[in-house]
């Protein structure tokens, strides 16, 4: 099954889930998006000074599926088909590998992937530079068909949380 993505303003009318607190879209090569990622948070407000506290999260993804690929149109829930094969920044990644010599970094998610973009962006000395990661998180690590799209680049960094699971993913 083919995902394709719509224009941007298309997937910015869909509804919000209730606890959501962020959307990763993650892109085809040629920029469209193909499904997105949605995170959700609950949240407890604390006895003593009044904060809140993070009491878990969750992820859900969002498809378009168009007719012409032979599905009913449409958003959809589950993980698209493509998921396994695609990196968040992917047309960034692309013209990085192609331009050679760009430092490539790898996080052990969006929000980090985003955070860190933030450096990247404010350091002259990185200027060129591009963040990327994965959607399955440091549990499952990268794979084979994502490693890919970074195969020829030649400056690659890994920032790793600081625990078991992304020490294994940064390993693997």
């Amino acid at each position: 099954m083919t995902y394709i993505g719509p224009d941007d303003e298309v997937w910015m009318a869909i509804p919000e889930y209730e606890n959501q607190t962020a959307v990763y879209n993650y892109r085809e090569p040629d920029g469209r998006i193909s499904f997105q990622k949605v995170k959700l948070e609950w949240f407890a407000e604390e006895r003593k000074g009044g904060e809140e506290r993070r009491l878990g999260k969750s992820f859900r993804y969002r498809s378009y599926c168009d007719v012409r690929s032979g599905c009913i149109a449409g958003f959809h829930n589950e993980k698209p088909a493509r998921a396994n094969r695609l990196l968040y920044n992917l047309p960034d990644v692309i013209e990085a590998v192609q331009d050679g010599g760009r430092t490539i970094w790898v996080t052990e998610g969006e929000k980090d992937c985003y955070l860190w973009g933030e450096v990247v962006r404010n350091d002259r000395t990185r200027a060129g530079d591009v963040v990327t990661t994965w959607h399955q998180g440091a549990e499952v690590g990268m794979s084979m068909g994502q490693g890919r799209w970074l195969r020829g680049c030649t400056d690659i960094r890994v920032i790793a949380d600081n625990d078991s699971a992304g020490a294994y993913a940064a390993w693997k």
